[in-house]
């Protein structure tokens, strides 16, 4: 993909989805995206299903499956209500690439905490970028730190880089005990300070320390910091028993750090994540659309 992505909005006949396209190309401009004609050739097109009944009819599959005949080397997202209530339907239409639905905004925590817990590996693009040199959650991959085996997919189909190079985690402030080992009680709120490990974080968190001599070089979450974080983290660890995630810059390996909503999309276009998690939005990728 190019920078800026270019979008088209493609619409059906009805006024309520033509407005509703025309403010989000609208609101696209404003993160960086170009919107074009519906018509015109485009990376990205999205499809705006019917908001009035919250189901996509034959028309809506039709429309979905012409874009997709006439532009195959497009990116087609699905979005609307009918993709906010019953996303698994839509990606079972003929040529859909992505859906977005925003479900239950208050329980989003919870669902993306599910999502982790079951071994998808997901981008945050949410709020402010963090100043400084780590991505603390707000321009970040995640995913399950238990699992080693998400060291080798993060590193072969995301970040595509050495496999040597080591992850780390973000832990709930009041599970710092649990897994560093940290007799001065030291403040580690930004990924700069190395700490040697507990047995437990050795289990808990081993794809997020050190491999050769166990040491950890975390983030300390608190809920005051970054709330939305927090709740994410404590959501897993409802889940899991695991208070931490791992986390990495939301980059591919030699770009600069995603900085908005057109890079988070381009990264997850160009790179194996599951998903990316915007403001109250989750971009989830078909399970048959498996990326490069």
């Amino acid at each position: 993909m190019s920078l800026p992505v270019t979008v088209a909005f493609p619409t059906l006949g009805c006024r309520l989805n033509q407005v509703d396209s025309q403010e989000m190309a609208a609101l696209m401009e404003t993160r960086g995206f170009r919107a074009v004609a519906a018509e015109s050739p485009a990376e990205i097109y999205v499809v705006n299903t019917c908001t009035v009944t919250g189901r996509a009819d034959l028309s809506d599959r039709q429309l979905v499956r012409r874009v997709r005949r006439e532009h195959p080397e497009a990116l087609v997202v699905v979005t609307g209500c009918y993709a906010q209530t019953d996303p698994e339907a839509v990606a079972r239409i003929g040529g859909v690439d992505l859906v977005i639905g925003n479900g239950e905004k208050h329980r989003l925590p919870e669902l993306l905490a599910d999502l982790l817990a079951g071994g998808k590996v997901l981008a945050r693009c949410v709020g402010r970028m963090e100043f400084g040199a780590r991505a603390l959650g707000n321009r970040s991959i995640l995913c399950d730190p238990s699992k080693p085996e998400n060291l080798n997919l993060i590193n072969q189909k995301i970040k595509f880089r050495d496999f040597w190079m080591p992850f780390t985690p973000s832990i709930l402030q009041e599970r710092a005990d649990d897994y560093l080992i940290n007799p001065k009680k030291l403040q580690a709120s930004f990924m700069t300070i190395a700490f040697d490990s507990t047995p437990r974080a050795r289990k808990d968190i081993r794809a997020a320390i050190h491999p050769a001599d166990f040491t950890v070089r975390p983030q300390l979450v608190t809920r005051k910091l970054n709330p939305g974080y927090y709740e994410l983290i404590k959501a897993f660890e409802s889940r899991t028993g695991v208070g931490a995630l791992l986390n990495t810059s939301l980059n591919l390996h030699g770009d600069p750090i995603v900085c908005n909503v057109a890079d988070a999309i381009k990264t997850l276009v160009e790179s194996g994540l599951d998903g990316v998690i915007l403001p109250g939005v989750l971009i989830l990728r078909r399970a048959n659309n498996p990326g490069p």
